[in-house]
């Protein structure tokens, strides 16, 4: 639940990953893998793409 989160939700929150992208899409083929992208510019050629193949 939303309320309650587990140690591990926790942790994530007060250590995040240090990564060196800012926005992410889920990808289309339904392998719930994710696009990452560092800028808006590429965030949004990725939506297109997933909206694209839909």
């Amino acid at each position: 639940p939303i309320a309650a989160p587990g140690l591990a939700s926790i942790e994530a929150a007060l250590y995040p990953a240090d990564v060196d992208y800012f926005f992410f899409v889920a990808k289309e083929d339904g392998t719930g893998e994710h696009y990452f992208s560092r800028t808006l510019e590429e965030h949004n050629s990725y939506k297109l793409k997933v909206q694209q193949n839909r």
